[in-house]
């Protein structure tokens, strides 16, 4: 695949509007060359599912305790082929869902 421009970890931080977060990602060093932030974040949230996934399962959770905030798998897919009909790419779309406090500061996950 053709590399693409993506964003970087200070364009996100400056337009960032959680200041503590800011403050964090301000802390982080930079990507390495071939780590792209969608790279970075396609990795998050597919480790966040499993992990999630792995702790529902470990433990005696009962409804109400089950976490549901991190996907297990991308909420859906496309597949885009070439002129052949092979397969050129495929594309993920994920989602996190999070119950977020009127004043938009507090973000909690959600739990079924």
């Amino acid at each position: 695949m053709v590399a693409t421009h993506d964003l970087t970890l200070s364009q996100i931080r400056v337009r960032c509007t959680d200041i503590e977060v800011a403050k964090y990602i301000a802390s982080m060093p930079d990507l390495p060359v071939d780590i792209s932030v969608c790279r970075l974040f396609a990795a998050l949230m597919q480790s966040s599912g499993v992990a999630q996934n792995y702790s529902n399962s470990s433990s005696n959770a009962k409804e109400g305790d089950i976490l549901d905030t991190y996907p297990s798998i991308p909420t859906s897919s496309e597949i885009l082929k070439d002129s052949d009909g092979n397969i050129a790419c495929h594309i993920f779309t994920y989602r996190l869902k999070v119950i977020i406090g009127a004043n938009k500061r507090d973000v909690i996950p959600v739990y079924r």
